[in-house]
Formats: structure tokens, sequence, C-alpha cells
């Protein structure tokens, strides 16, 4: 059953007003849903003229506010000013309820347009392949999206009081990683360095926020070569210059690429947080004291299984 006739399908004459030659448009609003992050509506407007795309557009929006309904209007408003400039009547349908039964109040004030209610019925039917050419652009701005969202990656390290050696551990919401550097200065410092340049070396091609519960890493990464070069020293001098190196390779790695630091509480509950910290101290372990490599596997597998429960 068709929904209520428009103020201007009544003036046509009947539920299905008769229409000469129109301009179609659809908006379409759909709310993909991330793996990481706050989902976003994405609205995609095209307008046509007997198949015939004249304009497309497909913007993003964050789903916390009404805000996406302004970029609807936004984008009505951009169609149907294209078909008046043109002196074309305009068939339109808008996906999302509210904003269509908005304009379809207000429809007096749109003489160039028939707002249809339904992809189903009879007026709406002259819009599917239109409807679904938008869903084809909307899937592609959405990858498009998820490619430029910053992949947020938590770091840990791990060393033993008594032995050489650092254990690093590297988690996201979907993979772990750890490895452990047997000739590393056993320093919390380096191994938090570590672990970092391990994410950077990981993650490769992806825009990174790396969240890591040492502040003095971050403070580190933070300074220029020259200040890195004139900071005080401290502690033993093989150390120090193997700090200034793993800073470096981390500059190097992050150079070209949009890379942050953020600082994480560290044994407060983030259960990611805690699952870099678990694998960074298991590989460290199982290294020092020669643990067979398939306990290891098991045990960061169960680290694994922790993180996607």
């Amino acid at each position: 059953m068709m929904n209520a006739p428009t103020p201007l399908q009544l003036r046509a004459g009947g539920a299905v007003p008769q229409l000469n030659n129109p301009l179609t448009a659809v908006i379409r609003v759909v709310n993909p849903h991330y793996s990481l992050g706050v989902d976003h509506k994405i609205i995609t407007g095209i307008l046509a003229d007997a198949g015939d795309t004249l304009t497309q557009k497909a913007i993003s929006s964050s789903n916390a506010s009404d805000s996406w309904r302004a970029s609807i209007l936004d984008i009505f408003a951009d169609l149907y000013e294209r078909a008046n400039a043109a002196n074309r009547e305009l068939l339109v349908y808008i996906s999302d309820r509210h904003v269509r039964d908005m304009l379809i109040e207000s429809a007096a004030s749109f003489s160039q347009a028939v707002f249809a209610t339904n992809l189903y019925d009879q007026l709406g039917s002259r819009l599917r392949l239109l409807y679904d050419a938008a869903g084809q652009l909307d899937a592609r701005t959405a990858r498009n999206l998820e490619m430029r969202r910053p992949l947020v990656v938590y770091t840990d390290g791990s060393v033993s009081a008594t032995r050489l050696g650092c254990g690093m551990g590297v988690a996201t919401d979907t993979e772990l990683h750890a490895t452990y550097k047997p000739d590393a200065p056993n320093t919390p410092i380096v191994a938090e360095l570590l672990a970092i340049e391990l994410a950077l070396k990981t993650f490769a091609q992806k825009h990174l926020v790396i969240r890591t519960d040492s502040r003095d890493a971050i403070g580190l990464i933070g300074l220029t070569p020259t200040e890195l070069d004139a900071r005080n020293r401290c502690g033993e001098l093989h150390t120090d210059r193997y700090i200034s190196s793993v800073v470096r390779r981390i500059h190097n790695a992050s150079a070209g690429r949009q890379v942050s630091f953020k600082w994480v509480k560290g044994h407060d509950g983030d259960r990611l947080n805690e699952a870099a910290d678990r694998a960074a101290k298991c590989v460290r372990r199982f290294n020092s004291y020669s643990i067979g490599s398939s306990a290891l596997t098991q045990v960061l597998d169960n680290i694994r299984h922790d993180i996607a429960a």
C-alpha cells in the first residue's frame, strides 16, 4: 500500500502524478559499522536525467549528533536547485524517513518536486536503479573512510631485572604480535621504545594511533634530532646510545605517515593495554628460559582469544 500522497501529488489530480520527463534523484543514508571508533552516517545523493548521472555526492557525518540530517537537507537543496534551474520537475526519494516526512509536509515550498515515499510502488519503482547506484557509491565511500581511519595500536615492553633482553607486545582489536630481542639492554624505556618500533614495522602502511603507558617513551619520541643529541645523558653509555638509536628509527619509520602517540594508564583495566603487557611478558619469559615455542604459541593464542571475546 502506498503512503499518503504529498500535497503536490494531490494537486496533480491523483495519488500518482503525471510527470513530464522529470529529473530523478535519490538521497540514501546508511550507517556502516566499523571495527574501531565511532560509527558514521554515509549520505549519498545522485541526480540523473533519463538514467545519465548529472551529479553525485557522498559525504560522511558522525553519528553522534543530528548534524547528518542537516547534511541530507543540504544535498536535497543542491539537487532541487539544479532541477529548478533547468526548469525540470524532480522525482526524488530520501531514505531517511524523518527528513522525508519533514520535506513532504513542506512540499508546497518545492513546486518542482515530487517525493516518492516507497521504492516498491508505481512512483518509487522508477528510482530503484538509481538507488542501487547510490548503494555502490556509498560502499566505495565506506571503504575509503575505512582506509583513512587510524588504526589504534597498544604497545608494551617487558624486561628482567637480571637478564639482558626485552620482550615487546603489540595489540589491536583484531591482532596480537609479540617478539623478543635478546641483545637489547634490559631497561624498561628500551623495551617500551622497541615495542613502539614493532608497531610501526608491523603496520607499515597504516595511519596509526599508538597507545603506550610510558610517558617517558612519548617524551623521547617528541624530541627533535637536535634535542635528542643535546639531551642530558643518564645511565650507562651503551644503553643511552641504544635509546637514541631506537628513537631515530622510530622517527624514520613515522616519516611521511600519520602517526600519533597517546598515553594510556597502565594496569587500569584497558583490555588491549593488558593484552600487550601479557604478550610482552610471555615472550620475554619464554625466551629467557628457553621454553618451547609451541607453549608460547599456545599462550599467545589464548591472549588473542581473550581480545576477541
